[in-house]
C-alpha cells in the first residue's frame, strides 16, 4: 500500500475516535505555536496546552 494511502487509512479510523470527530490540523497547531511565539503569550506561564482534539480530556477505561 503507498505510504499516502495508508496515511489516509489511519486518518479516517482514527477520526471517529476523536472527541470532536475530527483529527487536528495543521493550521490549528500553527496557531497556537504563534501564539506561544507572540508577545501576546506573555503572561501565559507554566501552562501545558494540549492541542489534541479533546483527548486530553478523554477517559479510557484500563485495559484489562
Amino acid at each position: 500500500m503507498p505510504v499516502a494511502a495508508w496515511f489516509r487509512c489511519g486518518r479516517i479510523a482514527a477520526s471517529p475516535r476523536q472527541p470532536t470527530g475530527r483529527l487536528v490540523t495543521a493550521a490549528e497547531v500553527a496557531g497556537v505555536i504563534a501564539y506561544l511565539a507572540s508577545p501576546t503569550s506573555g503572561a501565559t506561564t507554566g501552562m501545558s496546552l494540549a492541542v489534541d482534539g479533546g483527548m486530553a480530556c478523554l477517559r479510557l477505561p484500563a485495559r484489562a
